[in-house]
């Protein structure tokens, strides 16, 4: 009997998730010591933490009868010997790929490790644009194995060295056809290759295609890289409208969107209100899951450490009769805070009497004698509030609340 053979056309949930992929790892000889429900990981004996998230993301994504399909593909590349990378250059040059990632993605990972005990070697990474990064993947049979700093200095080569070689690879094996008309002036990378975002790099695919205005791209995911021009409001809608449906899957990247000029990204934002509102929901919602598995792994980090620090939650508030929802924080008089950047910040002056005062973010920040300073490393950004508004301050500040 399959152990498939309970498994509904709902979705399992997250334990018995585990569960199942735990029976398949023991099936190909995997030695799995035991499951952390708090971080949805198996811990392993000899391969170390397997976190699930991606996984059964793409597992719930799926339509019922690809689901057990989906479950074993994710279990046997979890089971496949990692394959070392090469400490000469010239033997590894040829698997070396570009991969674009979010900085909240390498800011979550190392969040993890620290809050298990662990360190996690430093990245190759570097700053492409917005929130994204270019680093580097070694591309084995089934997997694609992270580069390391430290592979870069055993190579003894510069970052833009290995760039500009990974960016060959992916050259070589991206033509034109890659992107498809998938809508009138809306195009479209879905090679399902692992390194469709990645060709976001080779700009002299985007400069030629016929669009209404400047590229424009979004990558709600690493599958998915959407094009329209920055002229064209009935594709940029369909953009979002289509990107937003596997925004929130597996393997997701960015809620940012991008233009091309000149051969380089820029961050971009529309000017057309409808579709501006769109983005900033779709930029909310993101932000909203990111800083709660943030806020979950700082609180774990925190007591590991027995640091007594009170880390904000990121509030999503719809106002109703069809206003535009925004995000809010609670800062608290006499209680440290780490606070995520929000549209607006609740501040409790005395909880006993119920005094408290809502102003935005940019209000907050300029009335303050030393503005909020940012964590350095934590993405998305969180900021040190550790001394409250002195009372001139909160005077001040009520004039503008809201």
């Amino acid at each position: 009997m399959s152990i498939f053979d309970k498994i509904w056309s709902k979705p399992v949930d997250r334990d018995k998730y585990a569960s199942l992929i735990t029976d398949l790892l023991k099936s190909y000889g995997v030695d799995v010591a035991s499951y952390d429900v708090d971080s949805f990981a198996l811990r392993t004996r000899e391969s170390g933490t397997m976190y699930l998230d991606n996984g059964y993301a793409r597992y719930c994504a799926a339509t019922p009868k690809d689901r057990d399909a989906v479950m074993e593909n994710f279990a046997s590349a979890l089971a496949l010997p990692k394959e070392e990378v090469p400490d000469n250059f010239d033997e590894a040059k040829s698997k070396v790929m570009p991969l674009i990632r979010s900085a909240a993605y390498y800011s979550i990972i190392d969040l993890m490790s620290r809050a298990d005990g662990g360190t996690l070697a430093e990245p190759a990474i570097q700053k492409l644009t917005g929130d994204l990064v270019v680093g580097f993947g070694y591309d084995c049979e089934r997997t694609v194995d992270h580069i390391i700093k430290a592979n870069i200095d055993k190579w003894q080569i510069s970052f833009e060295d290995a760039r500009s070689a990974a960016e060959l690879n992916l050259r070589d094996i991206t033509d034109s056809s890659c992107i498809v008309e998938h809508s009138p002036g809306l195009y479209l990378i879905a090679t399902n290759d692992s390194y469709d975002s990645s060709r976001l790099l080779l700009t002299e695919f985007f400069e030629n295609l016929p669009l209404y205005g400047n590229p424009v791209a979004f990558l709600p995911d690493r599958d998915h890289v959407w094009i329209a021009g920055a002229n064209d409001t009935v594709a940029l809608a369909l953009m979002l409208k289509f990107g937003e449906e596997t925004h929130l899957d597996a393997y997701t990247l960015s809620a940012g969107l991008f233009t091309l000029s000149e051969g380089k990204w820029y961050r971009w934002q529309p000017t057309e209100p409808s579709l501006a509102r769109t983005h900033r929901e779709i930029f909310r919602r993101r932000q909203a899951i990111d800083y709660s598995q943030q806020k979950e792994l700082l609180n774990k980090l925190n007591e590991r450490e027995n640091v007594d620090l009170f880390v904000a939650s990121y509030s999503l508030y719809d106002p109703g009769d069809g206003e535009e929802f925004y995000s809010s924080c609670v800062w608290s008089k006499d209680i440290p805070s780490l606070l995520p950047e929000t549209d607006r910040v609740i501040l409790f002056i005395d909880p006993e009497s119920k005094d408290r005062l809502t102003v935005s973010w940019t209000v907050l920040q300029s009335t303050l004698t030393e503005p909020l300073q940012r964590v350095p490393g934590l993405f998305p950004r969180r900021f040190r509030a550790y001394t409250f508004p002195n009372t001139e301050q909160i005077s001040a500040l009520r004039i503008q609340s809201l």
